[in-house]
């Protein structure tokens, strides 16, 4: 399937997403690739093969619950049968495909994915903005991602990490579970009583390179274009961009220019 084919697809999804989320009165804004992609290109960024948004912690756990699958999209998220990607805690995907992502295979993984074409959909948490919070911000979402990549072989890795990450196999997965539940709640239970705050990616995910104010978050505001639709973004895309990615006007080296998705098979279901 080409790049091209693969982003109309996202695209249909997340116009869907868009509007469960209108008519359920939920919050969202899109992130990462998808808004530098809004931002700097007016669309995809020309080779960006996923689409991501960002949904506060409460309005996250009602979408899980309001959620009603239909004959052309699914939901699939931590705690499901095989599922293996707690980086990305939700997805909605289109039923009927199944992707294949890159190095996958090689560090010991299905070859495709228990999930089609996506959309990538993470929680974000107000934090305190002390050590603990801090502490949950950087290290527990790596503790769960590790825990769950400790089950492949990850022959693509380093030898030293590997290493690292098959003690994990050690550690019962009901405690690591615990231990994100622990702090998923202190999280929030201390941020509604301090002043001191900022928003970043959610607890049990592993990324650490967002630390904005709140009010550059939320409300989120529906004004940014990706191939003629109009969705939600972060009240200040400025900050956010910049905190997570610099300069983010300027293109990557050629390097960095990749698709994730390898290949794209059709099933039936």
């Amino acid at each position: 399937m080409k790049l091209l084919e693969i982003q109309n697809n996202m695209l249909e999804i997340a116009i869907m997403f868009d509007k469960f989320c209108t008519e359920h009165n939920l919050e969202y804004s899109i992130c990462g690739g998808s808004l530098i992609g809004a931002v700097r290109h007016k669309g995809f960024v020309p080779w960006d093969d996923d689409f991501d948004v960002v949904m506060p912690r409460d309005d996250y756990n009602r979408f899980l619950k309001c959620w009603k699958e239909d004959n052309r999209f699914a939901l699939i998220k931590v705690g499901d049968h095989n599922y293996y990607k707690p980086a990305t805690p939700a997805k909605v995907y289109m039923k009927g495909t199944r992707v294949a992502e890159i190095n996958e295979l090689a560090n010991g993984m299905p070859e495709f994915c228990p999930y089609g074409i996506f959309l990538d959909i993470f929680p974000v948490d107000e934090y305190p903005d002390n050590f603990l919070g801090n502490f949950c911000n950087k290290y527990i979402g790596k503790l769960v991602l590790a825990k769950s990549m400790s089950q492949f072989h990850l022959k693509n890795k380093g030898v030293i990490f590997r290493n690292l990450v098959k003690l994990l196999r050690l550690v019962p997965e009901k405690l690591v579970n615990s231990i994100r539940d622990a702090a998923i709640n202190y999280v929030k239970q201390k941020a509604s009583t301090t002043s001191k705050t900022f928003i970043g990616y959610g607890v049990e995910t592993p990324f650490t390179n967002l630390k904005i104010d709140k009010s550059a978050m939320w409300p989120a505001k529906q004004e940014f274009v990706i191939n003629d639709y109009i969705f939600k973004g972060p009240q200040s895309a400025e900050t956010y961009l910049t905190c997570r990615y610099g300069n983010y006007m300027s293109l990557p080296p050629e390097s960095m220019r990749f698709q994730h998705i390898v290949k794209v098979k059709h099933i039936d279901e």
